[in-house]
């Protein structure tokens, strides 16, 4: 992660911010940095995949998933994501991620997360993500969601999130297919 002094102020900052349940969403504030941006003076688009995981480290570091997983030693995995930008954010503009949990099915979590800039969505994501236990492999995301004490049945996910499960899944096939 390239971003570690942001991953430090975030843990910093987390005895001040509220905590979380399960399905809230949590908002992550940042800045444009130097560091962040391309020859356009926009963030560059591989910034923004670094800056998602850490709005999903403070979901799960505020909603306590974080301690649960430590504890079971447990860890999670990002399987596939796709992003889609909007709008440009800028050098030194202040701006959010915004990031929930969708849902999941028997393999994997569902989560959403939105680039808020000056109120507009600057570029929406959908992650696939699982968990791993050391010594035992995948564990299910109901098992994972048991051990928070949730419900473990999955709301359903949007139908925008099922199309996307399904063409990555033909893709992955066709690939496979070609003996890529």
């Amino acid at each position: 992660m390239n971003l570690i002094f942001r991953l430090f102020y975030l843990v910093i900052q987390y005895r001040f911010r509220k905590k979380l349940r399960f399905f809230e969403e949590a908002e992550t504030p940042f800045r444009a940095l130097p560091t962040d941006i391309d020859f356009n003076l926009h963030i560059n688009n591989g910034i923004y995949l670094s800056l998602m995981d850490l709005g999903r480290f403070d979901l799960t570091f505020r909603n306590g998933l974080l301690k649960i997983a430590l504890k079971n030693k447990i860890y999670p995995l990002v399987a596939s994501q796709a992003i889609r930008y909007t709008r440009s954010i800028n050098l030194f503009e202040k701006f959010s991620i915004k990031t929930k949990v969708l849902g999941w099915d028997d393999r994997f979590f569902y989560l959403q997360q939105r680039f808020i800039c000056k109120g507009k969505v600057s570029a929406l994501a959908v992650v696939k993500a699982k968990f791993k236990q050391a010594g035992k492999g995948g564990i299910k995301p109901e098992e994972f969601v048991s051990l928070c004490k949730e419900d473990p049945t999955s709301p359903k996910l949007p139908h925008w999130v099922n199309e996307w499960i399904d063409s990555e899944e033909h893709a992955w096939q066709e690939i496979k297919e070609s003996n890529f």
